[in-house]
């Protein structure tokens, strides 16, 4: 009997909260509410100030409201999305020095109340286009701790050849000699400044008389702001198959980074491989 009298009185108490929210609900004018953006505007806080690629960033989307963007600290286009407004493509202007911008999003709800803005800084990177035969020539500066050597060509629309990366460190660090390839493609991003390298051969050594092949894979950056184009390329080494490369293995004990960088400059003047003195050989390479 007990049972039955708390099983009747907890039916009656659920009937009368769901009773009293539907009221609560209807009471509820959703023509005159104020909108909150939560979680602010959502995309990338730093990129290229290229006026070529646009940038997508978005707020959550309600339905019914109507978004309003604007771009700060430089000029920019700005394009929503026609089914989401809550979603905009911005392309930011091009300019030859690095720009901090902000975004500024304000939500708009059916019955006209509109909400406080929610901002996103972007730092942008400076940008000037160039043109894939403008990577073409000899490139110099330091390549895997020696003096680099390296010559681009391009051989596509968005593809380089790339010539005599890290040979100065696998002929003298690594103590073998490049007996064939030496040659490699990357791909290039002419609207955001990046290149990128698969993993690839690049070439076939020798060793003691034995052959051995490696493999190439990395990425890094290209600016064409100052007097001549540079790229920044962040990379390593591999035996054909192998899951480690050699910067990756041999660090810290023998190379400072367990990857090895490229700082090139265009200039036109092939060089020739320097040897360093800070970098110690493993045991089995003496």
């Amino acid at each position: 009997m007990k049972k039955s009298i708390f099983y009747s009185l907890s039916v009656l108490l659920s009937f009368a909260l769901v009773f009293t929210s539907c009221t609560k609900e209807d009471d509820y004018d959703f023509a005159n509410y104020t909108p909150i953006i939560i979680g602010g505007v959502v995309g990338p806080t730093v990129g290229f100030a290229s006026g070529l690629a646009p940038i997508t960033y978005s707020v959550v989307n309600r339905g019914g409201s109507t978004y309003n963007w604007t771009v700060s600290g430089i000029a920019a286009t700005i394009v929503q999305n026609t089914e989401y407004p809550s979603m905009a493509y911005i392309t930011f202007a091009q300019s030859n020095v690095d720009v901090v911008a902000t975004i500024t999003v304000t939500e708009t709800a059916q019955g006209g109340n509109s909400s406080q803005p929610v901002t996103l800084t972007v730092n942008l990177k400076k940008f000037k286009p160039i043109a894939i035969t403008g990577f073409n020539g000899a490139w110099t500066g330091e390549d895997a701790w020696y003096d680099a050597a390296v010559s681009i060509a391009s051989n596509g629309a968005t593809s380089l050849a790339v010539t005599g990366l890290s040979e100065g460190f696998i002929e003298d660090w690594w103590a073998e000699t490049v007996i064939s390839g030496g040659t490699f493609n990357m791909t290039v991003n002419l609207d955001n400044g990046t290149v990128a390298i698969a993993r690839q051969y690049i070439y076939t050594t020798e060793y003691d008389g034995d052959p051995y092949t490696y493999e190439v894979a990395g990425t890094g950056l290209w600016d064409n702001t100052g007097t001549a184009p540079t790229l920044t390329l962040t990379y390593d080494i591999y035996y054909t198959g192998a899951a480690k490369g050699l910067a990756a293995t041999y660090s810290p004990t023998y190379l400072p980074t367990p990857y090895m960088t490229a700082t090139l400059t265009l200039d036109g003047v092939k060089r020739a491989f320097v040897t360093p003195t800070t970098l110690d050989l493993p045991a089995f390479k003496k």
